[in-house]
C-alpha cells in the first residue's frame, strides 16, 4: 500500500492583517533583509499570500510565515502608504499549536536553493530581461569563491603538536579593531557553508 502524503493545506481566505498574532517570540529571527522587504513591496506590492494557523480552541489566528510583512506593512503606512486592511493568506492544517510551530520552524525557515548567478544572467538574456531592473542585492545568489592556492594557506596553517605527540595545524587570523567589528556583523546570522564562513574571515583579515 502506497504512503500517503497529507494535504497540510486547510484553505485560501483574507484575513485582518493587523488582528493575527505572534507564534514565535520577538528577535527570533534575524531581520537582515527588512529593508529590502519594505523596499520589494513598495516595487511589487503584496505578490505573495501569507501562511496561518487558527487556533481550534480560541479561534485566533497565528502567523506562520508573515510576522515581518506584518511589521513592513506598518512601517509603510507611517511612510504614508495605504495598505489593504485584509490580505490573501493560506491556512494550514495543524492539530495543536506544537504542531503549527513545528511547521513555522522546519518548513517554513527552511534554507533556500542560491541561484546560480551564471545560469540567471543567461536566463535573463534568453527572456530579454535587463539585469539592472533586477534587485540582485535582495536575491539568495550563490557565491563563487576561489581557490586558495598551497602558498596562501601556509600563511595561515603553522604545524604543532599536542602532549600526545599528535600533529595538528592551527591557524590565527588578525584583524584591526574596525575589522574585527566588522567580522561580527557578518558572522551574525552567516547563511552559508563553515567554508564560505573560513574564507569570508580569510579574505577581511589584515
Amino acid at each position: 500500500m502506497a504512503k500517503i502524503i497529507k494535504n497540510r493545506v486547510k484553505k485560501t481566505g483574507l484575513v485582518d492583517w493587523k488582528k493575527v498574532k505572534d507564534l514565535q517570540p520577538p528577535n527570533t529571527k534575524i531581520q537582515y533583509n527588512f529593508e529590502a522587504l519594505v523596499s520589494l513591496i513598495k516595487k511589487h506590492g503584496i505578490a505573495k499570500a501569507s501562511d496561518v494557523w487558527e487556533d481550534p480552541k480560541t479561534g485566533d489566528i497565528f502567523w506562520v510565515d508573515g510576522h515581518t510583512r506584518q511589521k513592513a506593512f506598518k512601517q509603510l503606512i507611517k511612510e504614508g502608504y495605504s495598505i489593504p486592511s485584509k490580505i490573501h493568506a493560506v491556512y494550514v492544517n495543524a492539530k495543536s499549536r506544537e504542531d503549527a510551530i513545528k511547521l513555522l520552524i522546519e518548513v517554513h525557515n527552511i534554507k533556500q536553493n542560491p541561484i546560480n548567478q551564471e545560469s540567471l544572467y543567461k536566463w535573463l538574456e534568453v527572456e530579454e530581461i535587463d539585469i539592472e531592473t533586477i534587485e540582485a542585492e535582495v536575491v539568495h545568489m550563490e557565491e563563487v569563491i576561489p581557490e586558495m592556492s598551497k602558498a596562501d594557506m601556509k600563511k595561515f596553517f603553522k604545524k604543532d603538536k599536542n602532549e600526545k605527540g599528535e600533529v595538528f595545524y592551527k591557524f590565527t587570523l588578525k584583524y584591526s579593531e574596525e575589522q574585527y567589528n566588522e567580522m561580527l556583523e557578518k558572522v551574525e546570522g552567516f547563511d552559508g557553508t563553515k567554508e564560505e564562513l573560513f574564507y569570508t574571515l580569510l579574505l577581511n583579515q589584515e
